[in-house]
């Protein structure tokens, strides 16, 4: 029950070749690359406890989610991370119960959803580049209350941003373009509140709410 510091020299150098790595701690890891070659597993990076730290660090799967984020209390931070490439329509980060932050990352090219947020998690992700995933790019449901501030968000296939089942996000001076469906899609009893927001250029409508949503846009 140590905590624990890993730490890179050069970053990207040191690499993880994991066959599922679970974390329940306050470890620091900064500068590590964590590949999960499995054929078939739940996560490559399961985080179930604690508030651990990840600076530099590369997170990738050839067929499996790259981190699955669980249970309330857990609080991990990632900064200036990349979590890329998982395939077979499996995605980048899956937040469940959990908070946490996500600040200076770039989460992209996901064979599923890059970031989806859920049954009452309350992660902050700042100032991240969220993009090319072939489903959203954000996907949040369940009675969350996440906050996404001054993030980029774009080139996604399905809505950049989808919310639904009370999920109330504040979305607060984000970049929110070039998606090929909507920009922003709300159904389903979402609400949300976007402050300060530039949603334009997506190929269906930048923003499109059903008739049983509640979402506020002020200064957008």
């Amino acid at each position: 029950n140590k905590d624990i510091e890993l730490v890179a020299e050069i970053p990207g150098e040191v690499e993880i070749i994991g066959h599922g790595i679970t974390i329940n701690g306050n470890v620091v890891v900064r500068g590590i690359k964590f590949i999960d070659g499995r054929t078939q597993g739940e996560a490559a990076v399961l985080i179930n406890g604690g508030s651990p730290i990840f600076e530099n660090c590369e997170f990738t799967s050839d067929n499996n989610l790259c981190l699955n984020i669980i249970n309330t209390g857990t609080n991990p931070r990632f900064k200036s991370c990349s979590i890329f490439g998982s395939k077979e329509n499996l995605g980048g980060i899956t937040f469940e119960k959990a908070s946490g932050m996500i600040e200076d990352c770039h989460i992209y090219n996901h064979g599923n959803t890059n970031i989806v947020i859920m049954d009452g998690a309350n992660p902050t992700i700042k100032t991240s580049h969220i993009y090319g995933s072939i489903k959203n790019g954000i996907w949040i449901s369940g009675d969350c209350q996440p906050e996404i501030d001054s993030c980029h968000i774009y080139r996604n296939d399905f809505p950049n941003v989808c919310i639904k089942d009370k999920a109330n996000p504040k979305v607060v001076n984000c970049q929110i373009y070039d998606g090929k469906e909507n920009g922003v899609y709300i159904l389903d009893n979402g609400l949300g509140t976007f402050h300060g927001c530039d949603i334009h250029s997506n190929e269906g409508s930048n923003v499109s709410l059903s008739s049983n949503s509640h979402s506020e846009f002020h200064y957008c």
